[in-house]
């Protein structure tokens, strides 16, 4: 999914115009993730996953790497369980 559909459908679950969801995708998050990041070592979207930074493999390479490890309800929703959790029963 690129950009466009992404903040298209955000916009319309979410009742925002396509321009706000659009900056707040592109600037206000990695901004707030990047701070998050430095100052935490991690960010904690609940129903998302959490994003850390990792040392990349190896002894001679140098700086860091952002890993993400999704919530056991976005692995859910993915595999076609998290039909339940959407109709609230």
């Amino acid at each position: 999914m690129k950009t466009a559909e992404l903040c298209r459908l955000a916009a319309e679950k979410g009742g925002f115009w396509k321009k706000d969801v659009r900056e707040f995708l592109l600037q206000h998050f990695p901004a707030a993730l990047a701070e998050g990041l430095v100052r935490d070592g991690k960010v904690k979207l609940k129903g998302v996953g959490v994003f850390y930074l990792a040392k990349p493999p190896g002894k001679k390479r140098k700086g860091v790497y952002v890993r993400f490890r999704p919530s056991s309800l976005l692995l859910r929703k993915l595999n076609g369980e998290g039909k339940r959790d959407e109709s609230g029963s």
